[in-house]
């Protein structure tokens, strides 16, 4: 298992350790929700180059968008002097 598998299931086992406390362990509350902190650090930490990539692929991506789109007027305005088979014949 690597670290990261690690840290998620750590992650899971203090979101269910801090379901099971009662409501006003304040304390106890405190101490996961820091503890979870450090594994969401440590996460992203771990994680960089894996976001670091999709963010690249994601402004790729919308760098393109509307690429595809066809210019309507541009193709009609075309078309209208495009040699067609009135001379031919």
């Amino acid at each position: 298992m690597s670290d990261l598998d690690w840290l998620r299931q750590r992650l899971v086992e203090i979101d269910d350790q801090r379901r099971a406390l009662p409501d006003d362990d304040l304390e106890a509350r405190f101490v996961l929700a820091q503890a979870a902190d450090r594994c969401r650090a440590a996460l992203r930490a771990g994680n960089h180059d894996a976001v670091a990539a999709a963010r690249a692929a994601w402004s790729a991506r919308a760098g393109r968008k509307g690429a595809h789109e066809q210019n309507v007027a541009a193709l009609e305005a075309m078309a209208r002097f495009m040699p067609g088979d009135e001379g031919a014949g």
